[in-house]
C-alpha cells in the first residue's frame, strides 16, 4: 500500500529541464513517462559511449578530454554565477599563448537528474561539430564527478544586444549595422540547417558580438551560441526533428510548437530570427503590444515605430513570422532577400 502511494506521487510529478544557458527562462518540460524511459537508457550505458538508438537523442559521440586540460586555462575572472543556476561562466586564458577563452562549467549537483546531464553532454557533442565564423567555437569539453565543462571562443562584446535592446530599450537605427547583424545570424542558421541541426532557442541573448580591435572594423561580427536545446534533423522524419516536450524561450517560440511531441523543422529558428529582427528595430517583442495574441495571426507593426524603417526589412520580418511554417522563408532564401541589397 505504501509503495503504491509512493508510485502515485511520482507519477503526478513533472520534471523541468532547464537549459544550461545563464538565461533561466529557457526550459524543457518532461513528463514522468518520458523521464523514466530516458533514465533507463542512460543508466544502461557505460560512461563515454553514445546512447543506444532511441527516439529521444541522436547518436552523437561524446568524447570528453581528460579533466586535466583545465590546468592549461587558469581562471582570470568569474563572469556569471547565480545561486539557482547550474551554470558558472569564467574568463580564462591559455597559459602559453594568453588567448582568452570562456569556460562554461555546468555543476552536476545543481542538475535535477541524469536527463539534464545527458542534455549537457549533447550540447557538447553538437557544438564540437560546428565550425563556422558566425558560431561560437567549442575548443574542448571535459567532465569529472562535479561538473561538465566547455572551453569556448571568447567574444569581447558578448552582452551587446541584451544590454542595448532589452536593458536600455534602444533599437538599432544604423541600417548598415542592422543588415550586417542580420546577415551574420542568417549565415549561422543556414550553416546549421544545411548540416542537419535546429538551434531551437533563437533569442537576443544567444547572439554575441565580437569586435576585431586589431583591424579596427566598423561593424563587429555576430556569433550564435548556446546549443543546449538543439535538435538533430532526422531523415526518417522527412527533414524534421521530434521535440518531445515544448522548449525555447517565451516570446520567441514558434506557434507550431505544441506542449509535447511536436515535429519541428528549421522553420522554428526562422520564427525566432524574425522576432529578434523585430526586436532590434523596436527594442520590444511583438508580445509587448496590447491586444495581440501570440501566434494567432499577422504580427502587428505599430505605425509610429515603423514609419522610418526600411520597407524591405519589414517584409523580411513578415516572411519570417508567418504562422504557417510551410509559408515561412528559409535561411537560404532570406539571405537573398532584397533588404540586403537596399540602403
Amino acid at each position: 500500500m505504501e509503495n503504491s502511494k509512493k508510485e502515485q506521487q511520482q507519477s503526478e510529478q513533472q520534471t523541468y529541464i532547464h537549459t544550461q544557458s545563464p538565461h533561466s527562462s529557457s526550459i524543457i518540460q518532461l513528463e514522468p513517462e518520458i523521464q523514466k524511459a530516458l533514465i533507463f537508457d542512460i543508466n544502461h550505458q557505460e560512461y563515454g559511449l553514445p546512447l543506444t538508438p532511441t527516439k529521444f537523442f541522436p547518436q552523437l559521440q561524446y568524447q570528453p578530454k581528460d579533466f586535466g586540460i583545465l590546468d592549461q586555462f587558469p581562471i582570470k575572472e568569474k563572469l556569471y554565477s547565480v545561486q539557482l543556476s547550474p551554470t558558472v561562466i569564467y574568463l580564462t586564458s591559455h597559459e602559453e599563448t594568453d588567448q582568452q577563452i570562456i569556460r562554461k562549467s555546468i555543476m552536476k549537483n545543481k542538475l535535477l537528474n541524469d536527463v539534464q546531464i545527458q542534455y549537457a553532454r549533447q550540447e557538447c557533442t553538437i557544438q564540437s561539430l560546428l565550425k563556422h565564423e558566425n558560431i561560437v567555437e567549442l575548443y574542448h569539453y571535459t567532465e569529472n564527478d562535479q561538473e561538465i565543462t566547455l572551453l569556448m571562443e571568447y567574444c569581447n562584446d558578448a552582452n551587446y544586444f541584451e544590454d542595448r535592446i532589452e536593458n536600455s530599450l534602444e533599437p538599432i537605427e544604423d541600417m548598415e549595422k542592422l543588415q550586417q547583424y542580420g546577415q551574420d545570424i542568417l549565415h549561422a542558421l543556414n550553416y546549421l540547417h544545411t548540416n542537419g541541426y535546429i538551434h531551437s532557442d533563437m533569442k537576443i541573448q544567444n547572439a554575441l558580438l565580437n569586435r576585431n580591435e586589431e583591424e579596427g572594423d566598423d561593424i563587429p561580427i555576430v556569433k550564435l551560441c548556446d546549443f543546449g536545446l538543439s535538435h538533430v534533423i532526422k531523415p526518417e522524419l522527412n527533414g524534421k526533428a521530434l521535440m518531445i516536450e515544448k522548449c525555447g524561450t517565451h516570446g520567441y517560440i514558434a506557434p507550431e510548437i505544441q506542449a509535447k511531441n511536436s515535429l519541428v523543422g528549421p522553420e522554428i529558428d526562422m520564427w525566432g530570427f524574425g522576432v529578434m529582427l523585430y526586436e532590434m528595430c523596436t527594442a520590444y517583442k511583438p508580445t509587448k503590444l496590447q491586444n495581440y495574441r501570440y501566434g494567432s495571426g499577422p504580427i502587428p507593426f505599430r505605425d509610429r515605430d515603423w514609419r522610418k524603417v526600411n520597407k524591405h526589412i519589414k517584409d523580411l520580418i513578415i516572411q519570417c513570422l508567418q504562422t504557417d511554417p510551410s509559408k515561412r522563408i528559409s535561411s537560404q532564401d532570406a539571405l537573398q532577400h532584397p533588404w540586403f541589397g537596399s540602403e
